[in-house]
């Protein structure tokens, strides 16, 4: 008897473990396309295409990080300005949604953000950004889609150095 409720509980935990991973990875997914509608906001109210910094080492000033380029949201990894704080400023995400965004740590390498944003280098639309994300389980499609249209399926830092292993691709407007 005590053998079967060992088993039974095993089984609960494991089953528990993964409904709250993929609990976390649907967070992830939702606060990036947040984020990605809050950047096209962004675009269409400042009139720019280009990211307003990321990664900058320089304090949020006059509505940009000067300095950086895109990259790394949260602020708390160690960047003095980040595309979140622009967002932020301009009041089309609230301060607190970069960082609901659950840690993924475990699953990668170095103190990273669980977000990055990044252009698409090789396209010929300068218009077009990758949102990728850490999740707990990977999506190789998603990997897939951004890798063939950001590098032509090339090696791509966020996936390969980073850890990010999903993800997805969108515009702005031009």
């Amino acid at each position: 008897m005590i053998v079967v409720v060992g088993i039974l509980a095993a089984i609960t935990i494991v089953a528990y473990n993964g409904v709250q991973q993929r609990a976390q990875d649907a967070k992830i997914r939702s606060v990036a396309n947040q984020f990605a509608k809050a950047f096209q906001s962004w675009s269409v109210q400042s009139g720019k295409t280009t990211a307003p910094g990321g990664s900058g080492s320089t304090a949020y000033t006059d509505g940009v990080c000067v300095g950086g380029g895109g990259g790394w949201m949260l602020a708390s990894i160690g960047y003095a300005c980040t595309i979140d704080t622009v967002l932020v400023g301009a009041g089309l995400i609230p301060s607190s949604l970069v960082s609901t965004v659950p840690n993924t740590q475990t699953n990668r390498p170095g103190s990273y953000s669980t977000l990055m944003l990044y252009g698409c280098p090789t396209t010929t639309n300068t218009t077009q950004y990758a949102i990728m994300y850490a999740l707990n389980t990977p999506d190789t499609q998603e990997v897939a889609k951004v890798r063939n249209t950001c590098v032509a399926g090339g090696a791509y830092g966020p996936f390969d150095t980073y850890g990010m292993n999903g993800g997805f691709v969108f515009s702005l407007s031009s």
